[in-house]
């Protein structure tokens, strides 16, 4: 085991998701959902510390002086896990809004809490349902929201990049705002796949300069803007 990681025993483990259990029913469902007048992100942030706390995640944050505060931006993370969803709400300290990838929906407690709080599921195999999300969180950027997303579009499980999905670039170049690249270490560590024992674990987010669209065009810089995202996001995986 590295300095990353220390292995939880099976009792450990047990408990640690009874922990999480109680808290995604009392944040993210009391809370987040039967409790609509609360607000939104911080029932969000409430639910993801105490997630994070609850698995044995140690939280830290390099760069946050990058964040355009109070926006509007497009976050731009690696995805190695499913807590990066919370790794990210804990991480980022801005009111944003989330383009998540469709199968969420069907998640106990997390589809219905991202739904009823105006986050945008995203089904890519669907072409025209794709562009109507994309086009919805467009919208959200010209109220002056922040979005978060995940370009590679679904988890890796390792700390190696998937192919980025052109969407949310296209999204980038429609609203011509910001795109800050994130990446997040060690998350992938928390669980090995097909197994639900846990290990306690050092996740480390990582906030890189923004990569402003200024002078870029779609047709000539679109590859590049993905190079470049690209770059900077594996710039600091460890």
């Amino acid at each position: 085991m590295n300095d990353s990681t220390q292995n939880l025993t099976l009792r450990e483990t047990m408990s640690n998701w009874g922990k999480f259990i109680w808290h995604t029913v009392q944040n993210g469902l009391v809370d987040g959902i039967l409790l609509p007048e609360k607000d939104p992100h911080a029932s969000m942030i409430d639910w993801s510390i105490s997630a994070l706390g609850s698995v044995g995640v140690e939280l830290s944050v390099r760069g946050a002086e990058n964040i355009l505060i109070p926006g509007p931006q497009i976050f731009m993370s690696n995805h190695q896990s499913n807590f990066d969803i919370f790794v990210i709400t804990a991480a980022i300290p801005v009111k944003f809004f989330w383009v998540y990838k469709h199968t969420l929906d069907s998640v106990p407690i997390m589809g219905s809490y991202l739904k009823s709080r105006g986050h945008i599921s995203i089904n890519r195999r669907d072409r025209e349902s794709a562009i109507e999300s994309l086009l919805d969180a467009g919208a959200l950027i010209r109220q002056g929201k922040n979005i978060t997303v995940f370009p590679e579009g679904t988890r890796s499980g390792t700390k190696e990049l998937l192919p980025f999905k052109k969407g949310v670039f296209h999204l980038a170049f429609e609203a011509g705002v910001p795109v800050v690249p994130i990446t997040i270490n060690h998350s992938h560590k928390l669980m090995k796949p097909g197994s639900l024992r846990l290990f306690r674990t050092r996740v480390e987010v990582v906030f890189h300069p923004p990569r402003t669209l200024h002078g870029m065009d779609r047709e000539l810089d679109f590859e590049l803007l993905q190079t470049l995202v690209r770059q900077d996001i594996e710039s600091a995986i460890i």
